[in-house]
């Protein structure tokens, strides 16, 4: 009969979700008490003994999950400061891209004028290009023309000649 009771009474605990639950003890009871004080006394002697042990199991489950949580809640504040740690570093991609595209920004616009003083250089060049035709085409009129008058002194020199001997004569015969 005692171990019917005991049997009944350590039904009173069930785990529901992994945690214990201490039920009514009203039920323990022998409606009928059909059991003595000394029985009644020992059979709650054993229900507190077990209850002890059922709490003590509890407790030492909740220290674990304690250290479980403690744990979790560890490895959580390191993967947020990996986070951060990431967070920082593509703002300072950002900040780096952003100052690449700065820098491209003046590149191009340093290249845009490097082709208009190309272009401008293009235009000079064609520009002393016509003027050295124009050049080869007086210096190639002017040496004809050099010729031409080279020619003329020569035979204006060769009329000299003759004239001054002429004088040279008429003032002999003076």
């Amino acid at each position: 009969m005692i171990e019917k009771e005991v049997k009944r009474k350590e039904k009173c605990l069930f785990l529901h979700q992994k945690k214990y639950v201490v039920l009514s003890f009203l039920s323990c009871y022998d409606k009928n008490n059909h059991l003595d004080e000394g029985v009644n006394t020992m059979a709650e002697n054993e229900i507190l003994q077990l209850i002890l042990q059922k709490v003590t199991h509890i407790d030492s489950e909740l220290t674990t999950v304690k250290q479980q949580i403690n744990n979790l809640e560890i490895k959580v504040a390191r993967i947020e400061e990996s986070q951060q740690s990431l967070e920082d570093q593509v703002a300072h991609i950002a900040e780096s891209q952003q100052s690449l595209e700065a820098r491209i920004a003046r590149i191009e616009m340093k290249v845009e004028d490097l082709k208009d003083e190309q272009s401008e250089i293009k235009k000079q060049i064609n520009s002393i290009f016509q003027q050295t035709g124009n050049l080869v085409e007086f210096r190639t009129r002017a040496s004809a023309q050099l010729d031409t008058l080279s020619n003329s002194m020569k035979g204006v020199e060769i009329i000299t000649k003759e004239n001054l001997y002429d004088i040279t004569k008429l003032k002999a015969t003076q």
